[in-house]
């Protein structure tokens, strides 16, 4: 499962997943790193500098960084 906003603040994005993992433990984080350079290994993404997306497990896109506006995701596993 996916959670993202288009918001970079943290109430909005790292305390809602954080939260829900708390109340819900049928859930993990994955890392985005992993699934970003996969992505890219398969030709998906053509963004170069996969490191610059992630914070942590989750993915954060920041204007002036990068050529889009300020983008939060996680992506949730069930266990």
């Amino acid at each position: 499962m996916i959670y993202s906003t288009c918001s970079l603040e943290k109430e909005e994005n790292e305390n809602v997943v954080e939260r829900a993992l708390a109340e819900d433990k049928s859930f993990a984080v994955i890392a985005c790193r992993v699934e970003l350079e996969r992505l890219k290994l398969e030709g998906e993404s053509v963004w170069s500098d996969t490191a610059s997306l992630a914070s942590g497990p989750y993915l954060r896109t920041l204007p002036g960084v990068h050529p889009c506006d300020g983008f939060f995701a996680a992506i949730l596993e069930k266990i």
